[in-house]
């Protein structure tokens, strides 16, 4: 029971780690359009739907004896469309992942060492970088938790000292700004800030498939991030006003650059490494399922790693902007295919068609299964309209 709560704790930072990414630090100034209290309750939204759709994905996983991943979960649920689908979203949207985890920590690092008067290439930087986490991911899941917790330290502590500064310029009267016109639209960018789903297999098995521990570190994973960013918003829109927003986006200014620089750059460095961390794992798992290469074997996780690393380490040193041109369309509207319209879907279908019953982690019926992807299909078409000019 030790070591189970023990791996509880680890999923509950896994989660967390994976969802609070370095996009954290452009937050304030894309939901700055809408106002703190807007943007607190569309974080709101999300959260609960992220949170359910994740819920759905476990429930799925544990349909299965053995250890599978999101496309065996597709087929034997809905069949091969839907082993498509996830073929084809997830190792989009987890390639460019990884490509801007490679590709941003590199420059960060580079730019940390720059202010030691070290001069380093950020592409060397990278690679290193890449390897390190390599060979974690190479030890399995209790060494990447392992590293995992000490990165969540540092992060916290980071976090805690950048909203310790701003704290006391914290104004009433730039928190009462509101947009509520806006509020919809800042929507997408709060979904992908809850992009964990891709660890819910990993997370389930690590777990030994206990359903009250597997809900309660879904749970308890996405409410960490909530917290953090719910804070986060309030500290930036409450210090700065709606004119400073404005000008920071005119400039194309970053909200770290808004910030105490070295903290800003360690901290995001650290969410992009956590989050480098999880998106790897759980790739791996995904790779491992669809492939038939059991990750157990030592050769097979070898082959794995650089099936999951190598590319993402080209195009990250090479031309990063080949994936990450298209990174922010698949975030709004990949996301929310692979886990909101994909994750009803299949539990529709084993419930009502599939006979199966029993491990119902969200207790909810039809009608629940039917806003959240109504919710899910209205943010997709949200993203499409935005990105083409439409809204």
């Amino acid at each position: 029971m030790t070591h189970l709560k023990n791996h509880l704790f680890g999923s509950i930072l896994l989660i967390a780690g994976c969802s609070v990414g370095g996009g954290i630090i452009g937050l304030p100034i894309i939901t700055s359009v809408a106002g703190f209290l807007p943007s607190s309750l569309a974080l709101l939204v999300a959260w609960a739907l992220m949170t359910s759709t994740g819920l759905l994905l476990a429930e799925v996983y544990l349909w299965s004896s053995d250890e599978v991943s999101l496309v065996t979960m597709a087929q034997r649920s809905v069949g091969k469309i839907g082993a498509l689908i996830a073929w084809v979203f997830f190792l989009f949207l987890f390639v460019s992942l990884l490509v801007a985890y490679v590709s941003a920590s590199g420059s960060i690092l580079h730019d940390m060492f720059e202010r030691l008067g070290l001069n380093t290439s950020p592409y060397l930087l990278a690679t290193v970088l890449t390897a390190l986490v390599g060979f974690f991911l190479f030890l399995g899941r209790e060494a990447t938790d392992g590293m995992n917790r000490i990165l969540m330290i540092g992060l916290v502590l980071t976090y805690i000292l950048l909203v310790a500064l701003s704290w006391a310029e914290i104004s009433t009267e730039n928190l009462s700004y509101r947009n509520w016109d806006k509020a919809l639209f800042i929507m997408p960018v709060f979904i992908v800030s809850f992009g964990y789903h891709n660890l819910v297999p990993t997370i389930s098995g690590y777990l030994n498939r206990d359903k009250k521990k597997i809900r309660l570190g879904i749970i308890l994973g996405t409410l960490i991030p909530f917290i953090i960013y719910f804070i986060w918003e309030g500290v930036f829109l409450g210090s700065i006003p709606i004119q400073g927003f404005q000008k920071a986006i005119e400039n194309g200014t970053r909200a770290s650059q808004l910030l105490d620089g070295k903290i800003a750059e360690v901290f995001v460095f650290l969410a992009i490494v956590t989050s480098f961390l999880a998106v790897a794992l759980s790739l791996i798992d995904f790779l491992a399922d669809g492939l038939h290469l059991p990750a157990n074997k030592k050769r097979n996780r070898f082959i794995l790693l650089l099936l999951t690393l190598l590319p993402p380490l080209f195009f990250g040193i090479s031309n990063p902007r080949l994936f990450l041109t298209g990174l922010q369309l698949a975030g709004g509207i990949g996301a929310m295919i692979l886990y909101g319209v994909l994750p009803v879907w299949m539990v529709w279908r084993g419930r009502y068609h599939l006979g199966k019953k029993g491990q119902e982690l969200l207790p909810i019926g039809k009608g629940g299964l039917l806003v959240i992807l109504a919710l899910s299909v209205g943010i997709i078409i949200l993203t499409i309209a935005q990105e083409f000019g439409a809204v």
